[in-house]
């Protein structure tokens, strides 16, 4: 488990996180019409995108990536990222599971 520490107050980044044989490429977009933080992720040869970070859930979980992303509300508000300082200011974090995480929280052997 690891916090992706450089996460900004900017409406649009990038982030290169490296898993493994290969990097992931996570880019974050934020909505302010709607109040919401939005993620597009390469790895390997897949692209997801339109991912809506949220609270209490694994992102990735049917694309059986080696890896996921979880949201820790450390201000425990119980509401869902919705403003452009969310990550900056500390109120949430974004954590990357690697694959032994995940192994462990889903129950089954999950792809290299």
């Amino acid at each position: 488990m690891k916090i992706i520490q450089n996460v900004t107050g900017e409406a649009y980044q990038i982030h290169t996180i490296p898993l493994g044989n290969y990097d992931a490429t996570l880019k974050l977009s934020f909505f302010g019409t709607v109040e919401l933080w939005s993620a597009d992720i390469e790895y390997h040869n897949k692209t997801i995108k339109g991912v809506k970070l949220s609270l209490g859930t694994l992102h990735l979980r049917s694309n059986n990536l080696p890896f996921d992303f979880v949201i820790i509300d450390n201000q425990l508000t119980g509401l869902d990222p919705y403003a452009l300082d969310d990550f900056s200011s500390g109120r949430y974090s974004l954590v990357v599971l690697d694959s032994d995480n995940l192994e462990a929280r889903r129950g089954y052997d999950v792809e290299e």
